[in-house]
């Protein structure tokens, strides 16, 4: 059996544009590149995980999906609840069987590989749908959904809520996910503020991460 671990990321021309104001083109793109990295390092080296996704973006996020071992695919749906839709219907008749697919966002900076097996190894009964929060416990950092559920995400404002009140009217069992490197992702200046304060070489960190190309200051 396969566990799918699914990462949606944007062009990162185009990624975490409300951090415009504090930080400049490039360095936003050093960001959005090392958190992606460091996302697809902890996924690739669960092991709980068998297969890692990269869907949505652009030619240079393919180029580092293939570089971390990772595949790549266009976006197939209309948004991002859409494309998971499409993504998790696959376990259907699947030639290859998958036993549960999991959404991971490409902006936490700081989630291990033992995050994301906490996270795909929640749903190994089977029929479980895992959910990790973020730090406000408004966001959703993290879903796992076993093979053969209809399970239709709900990412947007306030998706934890109303994901959970979805699996429960579903008749479906949820179980949370509450560990640090899941919660901490980075969208507004004071995650960034946040970040600075407990890693304050992640600049450093950054550039480690995003290789040859990450001759950015900071």
């Amino acid at each position: 059996m396969t566990h799918r671990v699914v990462v949606p990321m944007k062009p990162l021309t185009s990624s975490k544009t409300r951090l415009r104001d504090v930080l400049s083109d490039a360095q936003r793109e050093l960001l959005s590149r090392a958190m992606l990295v460091r996302v697809l390092r902890a996924a690739m080296g669960s092991d709980a995980v068998d297969e890692v996704i990269v869907v949505g973006g652009d030619n240079e996020i393919a180029q580092i999906a293939g570089v971390e071992g990772a595949s790549w695919r266009g976006e197939p749906g209309r948004d991002l609840n859409d494309t998971l839709r499409v993504l998790f219907a696959e376990t259907v008749g699947s030639v290859r069987p998958i036993e549960s697919v999991t959404y991971l966002p490409a902006d936490l900076p700081l989630v291990t590989a033992d995050d994301v097996t906490a996270l795909v190894l929640g749903s190994s009964d089977g029929r479980s749908i895992v959910v990790a929060p973020d730090r406000s416990a408004q966001g959703t950092n993290g879903l796992t959904v076993p093979s053969g559920i209809a399970f239709v995400t709900l990412l947007g404002e306030s998706s934890f809520t109303k994901h959970l009140a979805a699996i429960e009217g579903a008749g479906l069992v949820s179980r949370l996910c509450e560990r640090e490197g899941l919660a901490f992702d980075v969208d507004v200046p004071a995650d960034l503020d946040d970040l600075l304060r407990m890693e304050p070489s992640w600049w450093e960190i950054a550039r480690s991460l995003a290789g040859a190309d990450a001759g950015v200051g900071a």
